[in-house]
This record gives structure tokens, C-alpha cells and sequence, in this order.
């Protein structure tokens, strides 16, 4: 089976398994609760609907190796000394999951960006992979406004990549984020294992949903206000434009 990403961390072909339930009792639910800062809002401009959690040590590290260019740089620059960086990040660095409703192509081209009709993990598949793409344009123009709009604040963030899993700006290391484990962490949402891939399902949109995960050290107040400044300046991909330069055929995974 084939996977939509490339890592195969997030997304998955169809297929027949049992859905991987999470436990929403107990010891580890209560631990996720108590490291959620903010409860999934859904910005109506944007329709890009968000999080807020700190991260435990093991899901820092993941964060850490794929943005360790950037968050070195901003730790020296902080004055971090270096055997504290790892206890620094635990504590400041924060994960935005984010997730977009996934419409059908003709719903996108009546300007509907609210639907979320379209099973994406059905693959190969071209219309999966068309609305794919502007799934992944509209998370990059809301990740590199959310980006500039805390940057303005003097806080750094970045995002990982939903097509590679490295890091969405920046020098790129040879980690790869963890977006499935990270996912179902910090939000203990169902997933569908399928080989080396998984989805996971969205509780309001199923798989109809495409997730990317954004991360910052700005504090919970500064992200809210970031956030709302980038939702009354929404700007969504302009699908008459790229369809004139040929941006929409093919596989968003290329």
C-alpha cells in the first residue's frame, strides 16, 4: 500500500484494519489533559482549526532534532546554557496541532473551504491529490503568517512539513517529525494503522481532515493574539491563479 506523504506519518491509502483506539481514562489521559494549554478553536477565515499543548520530554525530542538548526540559534541567542536546553524546550516549547475540513475539488471551486466531504486517504486518487495540494498551500500561507506574526513578537516558531516531515522553513535536518505519535498524544484522537502509514480521525470530520502541526516558544497569550491578528488578514490559494500556471495537476506529494 502506498503511502500520500512521503513519510507516511500522517495519512494513509485505504485498506481494511481496525481503528487504534486511545485511551480517554486513566493515568495517560489525565497526563494529556494536564499538558493541554488550549482546546481545538476553529479560526472561520482561515478554516484551520487549532490547539495549544506543551509536549512531554519524549515528543520534545522529536520536535527538537527536526527544528535543531533554528532552535539552537534562538537558544544561544536567549542565553540558554547548554545542559538546560532540553529542560528549557520541555518547559517553553509549545505544539500547535492544526487541522483543515477537507471539501470535494468542485466544493473548492465554488469557494467552499468549510465542507469537509472528501475521504483523503484514498489513494492514488486525482482529485484526493488536487485537493490535497490546496490543503497544503492555504497550512503554508496560515503557517508562514502565524510565523511572521509571532516572529513581530520576538517569539521563534516554524512548522512540520505535512508533504516530508522536516521542517517547513529553514535548513532542513535529516530528522523526520512524528506526526502520527505526536498527533494522537497530544490529542487522543483514533488512528487507522495501515502498514507503515496510519491515519488519523479527526472526531467532527473523520478522515475528511488534513493535520500539520506548527511549533513555537511564544507563550500561550502571545499565540492567541498572533492568532486572531492572521484571521482578520486571511488570504486563501487563488485557484483561478494557480490553475493558469499549471500548479494544481499531479501529486502533492512530488
Amino acid at each position: 500500500l502506498a503511502c500520500p506523504y512521503k513519510t507516511g506519518r500522517s495519512m494513509a491509502s485505504g485498506g481494511t484494519c481496525e481503528v487504534r483506539k486511545m485511551p480517554q481514562v486513566g493515568e495517560a489521559a489525565a497526563k494529556r489533559e494536564a499538558r493541554k494549554m488550549r482546546g481545538p478553536a476553529l479560526q472561520e477565515n482561515w478554516q484551520v482549526e487549532f490547539s495549544v499543548h506543551k509536549m512531554s520530554a519524549a515528543m520534545m525530542e522529536d520536535a527538537r532534532l527536526t527544528f535543531q538548526h533554528e532552535l539552537e540559534q534562538e537558544m544561544e541567542k536567549l542565553g540558554v546554557e547548554v545542559q538546560k536546553r532540553k529542560a528549557f524546550l520541555v518547559e517553553n516549547l509549545f505544539a500547535m496541532p492544526t487541522w483543515q475540513p477537507a471539501p470535494t475539488w468542485k466544493d473548492l471551486l465554488q469557494g467552499d473551504w468549510k465542507s469537509a466531504k472528501l475521504d483523503l486517504s484514498l489513494y492514488p486518487n486525482e482529485e484526493v491529490n488536487k485537493v490535497r495540494k490546496q490543503m497544503y498551500n492555504k497550512i503554508h500561507a496560515w503557517s508562514t503568517a502565524m510565523r511572521d506574526a509571532l516572529l513581530r513578537r520576538g517569539y521563534w516558531s516554524n512548522a512540520a512539513c505535512p508533504i516530508t516531515g522536516n521542517s517547513m522553513f529553514g535548513e532542513r535536518t535529516a530528522h523526520v517529525y512524528n506526526e502520527l505519535t505526536g498527533l494522537t498524544m497530544m490529542l487522543g484522537y483514533d488512528s487507522l494503522p495501515v502498514g507503515c502509514c496510519g491515519i488519523v480521525l479527526h472526531p467532527q470530520w473523520g478522515k475528511a481532515a488534513y493535520p500539520m502541526t506548527f511549533f513555537t516558544l511564544a507563550p500561550l497569550d502571545k499565540i492567541i493574539e498572533a492568532a486572531e491578528e492572521i484571521e482578520k488578514n486571511a488570504k486563501l490559494p487563488d485557484l483561478e491563479d494557480q490553475a493558469a500556471k499549471g500548479l494544481v495537476e499531479g501529486d502533492s506529494c512530488l
